[in-house]
């Protein structure tokens, strides 16, 4: 059996005056992606998400109306077996000076704390992220660092990784709004959009970096 993972962040890894508080790292897991594909289409054909798409033709929290954005987080709760986990950094709390220079390192630090909580999937994984590191050199070595936290946590089962464009994968869409809505509870104190997913779905995890 396979499981496919999707990730994306919302927040800034900045530490200036105008950057965010939090970094939040969401990930979803479901089990076929074909569904997500059906939902996109039923979500598509609503009215009012048509009318809230603006410019943009993905589900993207920043880009598509509230209406819109509500109507593809509810939708979510139709398919039968998934998982959403948030990983909550909240960046005042790090006192590392190299990983507050190093923002690479730091996201690949925040990240690999995702693998102890999929991990307990019990089957082979394809994880597909955002792609947002430029250089391959920085791709090969998140997946590097993912790769070892995976192995430290005990997982011995076939593990793929893939960093691929948004507008291609459903999945990384709605991951986007995932990320998006838990950044609103967290940050701007505002959970009418997280709770539209069924909440023994979630798990909210904090990191803490020395």
């Amino acid at each position: 059996m396979t499981k496919l993972v999707y990730i994306d962040e919302s927040g800034d890894l900045g530490f200036g005056p105008k950057s965010s508080t939090h970094l939040i790292i969401t990930a979803l897991v479901v089990s076929d992606s074909h569904v997500l594909e059906r939902i996109a289409k039923k979500i598509r054909r609503n009215s009012t998400f048509k009318k809230g798409l603006k410019e943009s033709s993905e589900f993207k929290g920043n880009k598509i109306s509230e209406k819109s954005t509500k109507i593809a987080l509810s939708n979510l709760n139709t398919i039968h077996e998934f998982r959403v986990i948030h990983i909550i950094f909240e960046k005042q709390k790090l006192k590392n000076s190299y990983l507050r220079k190093d923002k690479h390192n730091l996201y690949n630090h925040i990240a690999g704390k995702l693998a102890e909580y999929i991990a307990l999937e019990d089957c082979n994984l394809i994880i597909r992220i955002d792609k947002s590191k430029g250089k391959q050199a920085l791709i090969d070595d998140f997946n590097r660092h993912l790769e070892l936290k995976f192995k430290e946590a005990g997982f011995s089962k076939n593990l793929e990784i893939h960093h691929s464009y948004s507008h291609s994968w459903i999945g990384l869409q709605m991951v986007d709004l995932l990320a998006w809505a838990e950044f609103q509870k967290i940050c701007k104190n505002k959970d009418e959009y997280i709770r539209l997913i069924n909440a023994e779905k979630q798990e909210e995890h904090d990191v803490f970096i020395k």
